[in-house]
């Protein structure tokens, strides 16, 4: 995939003979969705989505694309069911500049990693609308995973284990 080959490519993720990558040109904000058919065949470019925000991170659920925003862009949330037609069904924690994302389908939680700014859980319904939303204030998040209700950072500082007590 020679004309995605940029330096300053962010992140990339494969779902469903997808391959995304953010981050692509140097000339505008976008990441490119590429597919293949089967795997004796090359991966061809099917669709760039143009952003306003510089798109670092990527993570899918389904048909699902959830796109994480540099510079307090928050998180683009796209139906990517048909790629000739990617469509944003909203955009969340809008302020946060997100660095990696994660989804717990068994919680419907949205974690978001954002640097200095903590982590962002987001539970969402099944329209991917926003339901509730707390912020966790940690050292450098680098990484956030939920383990039984405790979430897990990887910080600069290690690890963090945070409980939430969301029956308050």
């Amino acid at each position: 995939i020679i004309d995605s080959l940029n330096y300053a490519a962010t992140d990339i993720h494969y779902m469903k003979n997808n391959l995304l990558v953010s981050n692509t040109s140097e000339i505008q904000n976008e990441l490119r969705i590429y597919n293949r058919n089967n795997i004796d065949t090359p991966f061809r470019l099917d669709k760039t989505v143009v952003t306003q925000n510089i798109p670092n991170a990527l993570y899918s659920a389904g048909d699902t694309l959830f796109v994480g925003m540099d510079d307090h862009g928050g998180v683009k949330v796209y139906n990517i069911d048909n790629p000739d037609y990617v469509e944003e069904i909203t955009s969340l924690a809008t302020g946060f500049s997100v660095k990696e994302i994660y989804w717990d389908p068994l919680y419907r939680w949205l974690l978001l990693s954002c640097g200095f700014q903590g982590v962002v859980v987001i539970e969402l319904d099944e329209s991917m609308q926003e339901i509730e939303t707390w912020v966790i204030n940690t050292s450098y998040a680098y990484a956030a995973r939920n383990y039984m209700g405790n979430i897990i950072v990887a910080t600069r500082k290690g690890l963090e284990i945070i409980t939430l007590n969301i029956n308050q």
